[in-house]
């Protein structure tokens, strides 16, 4: 069943002790002066995602990644086309073995073992992730060709060349090194198999000597969990760096009339119950609720301060975009070598 309420977020992986051990570790991890420690991306991406995965769930579903979205399209219809493009361009059909890297709760291994037929293995770093994608595999009658392993991307437990291919929406971000997850790609992915998706960087607008650009882009990383964000030239030269071959790398969310901004619906007002989740106002909202959720003891301490985390990710982001110094869709295909 879908985190329909915010009675099912709080009573989800916030519910558990390690709130306050992981709203820690994250304030650790982005001290305001810029002199955090050095954390591995793994323990802070399991942290992270103790305290935010209910919480996406709830306001955006269950593929946690952004899409070029058509005017007049849904925000669900345009992640569901983004993954089925993915799948497309791996040429993804029944009998082959895939795998998902950095797979949240599953949303889009569901979508594109459902429209494909591959058999797709999600590997995630958070345990409350697992458990939730295994929930919603097995509620959808896909645990047979979808299943998920607790893993770090770059330490992949697999033989080499287990897969046909892999896919990865928006999560490399997380590696402060991305050639260490593209080398381990490449590592499980047979010789000639291709590896796919989006991820997020900085774009050539971007000005480090830019007081208020490093301001957004502490913001998004902050508010996001991830590691210190890349350009687009850099992203790209990971791949050399890991050995693949680039075949293509370039920006979605350069739009042109047919289509709205990737941001567009952390900042409208949709007319929908859901969609307002999304919004700053539908934001706010939640932000008033779970306060009074948490002194009433009904929340766990923690609840609050995680919902102004994604608070301020959300004004990150669309500030980040409407500056054009952020894109959260670089799409890329790349081959492995030794075909």
């Amino acid at each position: 069943m879908a985190k329909g309420s915010l009675i099912d977020v709080v009573r989800g992986a916030l519910s558990s002790a390690r709130a306050k051990d992981s709203l820690a570790h994250h304030d650790a991890r982005y001290q305001a002066d810029g002199s955090a420690p050095e954390i591995d991306h793994g323990a802070g991406a399991e942290h992270f995602y103790n305290l935010v995965t209910d919480f996406y769930e709830y306001g955006w579903g269950q593929s946690f990644h952004f899409a070029p979205r058509q005017r007049g399209e849904s925000l669900s219809a345009s992640i569901a086309r983004l993954e089925h493009r993915v799948a497309s361009r791996l040429a993804l059909q029944a009998g082959m073995r895939v795998l998902d890297a950095g797979c949240g709760i599953g949303g889009p291994m569901r979508s594109i073992a459902r429209s494909h037929g591959a058999s797709i293995e999600g590997a995630t770093i958070n345990a409350y992730q697992v458990e939730r994608a295994r929930a919603l595999n097995a509620q959808h009658k896909l645990d047979g060709r979808c299943s998920v392993v607790l893993a770090d991307f770059t330490q992949l437990p697999h033989p080499n060349a287990s897969f046909d291919a892999a896919y990865s929406f928006e999560a490399i971000c997380h590696a402060e090194q991305r050639e260490r997850v593209l080398r381990e790609l490449a590592r499980v992915v047979k010789p000639g198999g291709l590896i796919a998706g989006t991820d997020w960087c900085l774009t050539e607008a971007f000005n480090a000597q830019d007081a208020e650009h490093q301001r957004v882009r502490r913001g998004i990383e902050e508010g996001n969990g991830i590691a210190p964000m890349i350009t687009i030239a850099a992203f790209e030269q990971a791949f050399a760096s890991a050995g693949l071959e680039l075949l293509e790398a370039r920006d979605l969310a350069r739009i042109d009339q047919r289509e709205m901004p990737w941001y567009e619906p952390l900042k409208a007002s949709p007319f929908s119950i859901h969609g307002l989740r999304r919004t700053s106002a539908g934001r706010q909202l939640t932000t008033i609720i779970v306060t009074a959720l948490e002194r009433a003891k009904l929340a766990p301490s923690g609840t609050r301060a995680t919902a102004e985390i994604l608070n301020r990710a959300a004004d990150a982001l669309v500030e980040g975009g409407e500056r054009g110094i952020f894109t959260p869709l670089v799409f890329f295909v790349a081959r492995v070598a030794g075909a």
